[in-house]
């Protein structure tokens, strides 16, 4: 997998950034990564490209359905399905939530094709920090009386999960039992810009490196904890 060139992608749409942050979980970061970003025909082409090979790598050859969490995971659950069809022939479905329940017309907060219970589902997302929405992605579909096959996320973010030692990977996949699978994780991206100019630009300056460092010494799990490039 191509995954040097998922990271320029992100640099080249300015979704992933150096500085300082606030992530939804209030945590005070470094970098900051927004797949949102990746907003242009000629990029979202390309992103589904990342997406449709990780998924061609990873996914078991029984899945049949897409669940993409609101808002991010929407957009990028029907770009590997398009994606999937058009280069492989497979015919996923595609399911994806409100946030908040509709009382009119269709109703309900699930939009797309029905699930059922026999359906092999596999959830698409942008981003892995603490697990937050992978888990209520579960927990809703399990109201729905479905389980999840497997997850499958643009960047790991390699942190903590609600508990204190496991990564927020493991921690999913020890407490649900599918496996959560990323293009890139801050690792790969740490080894790969570090001390170097990339697409004319050193991204990771001895400062922004030494404060990457010490965020993932506080939030990451063991493994992600002081990356060396």
């Amino acid at each position: 997998m191509n995954k040097l060139g998922f990271i320029e992608l992100l640099l080249e749409s300015q979704a992933l950034r150096f500085g300082d942050f606030t992530t939804k979980s209030g945590r005070k970061s470094p970098y900051f990564v927004n797949v949102g970003s990746i907003a242009s025909g000629k990029s979202l082409g390309k992103l589904a490209d990342y997406y449709l090979e990780a998924f061609s790598t990873h996914a078991p050859a029984n899945i049949d359905h897409l669940y993409g969490p609101a808002y991010k995971g929407i957009s990028l659950s029907v770009l590997l399905a398009d994606r999937a069809y058009a280069r492989l022939g497979r015919d996923l479905k595609v399911s994806y939530n409100r946030k908040e329940a509709k009382d009119h017309g269709e109703g309900g907060q699930l939009i797309g094709s029905p699930l059922t219970a026999g359906s092999s589902v596999f959830i698409v997302e942008d981003i892995l920090t603490g697990g937050t929405s992978i888990r209520e992605s579960v927990m809703f579909l399990s109201g729905l009386g479905v389980s999840v096959s497997g997850a499958l996320v643009g960047i790991d973010r390699m942190e903590k999960g609600v508990g204190k030692d496991l990564s927020a990977k493991d921690e999913i996949e020890q407490e649900f039992g599918f496996p959560v699978h990323s293009i890139i994780n801050v690792e790969q991206i740490v080894a790969y810009l570090g001390d170097k100019e990339v697409l004319g630009k050193l991204w990771l300056t001895e400062e922004r490196l030494s404060a990457v460092n010490a965020y993932l010494s506080h939030y990451g799990a063991s493994s992600a904890s002081a990356i060396r490039c």
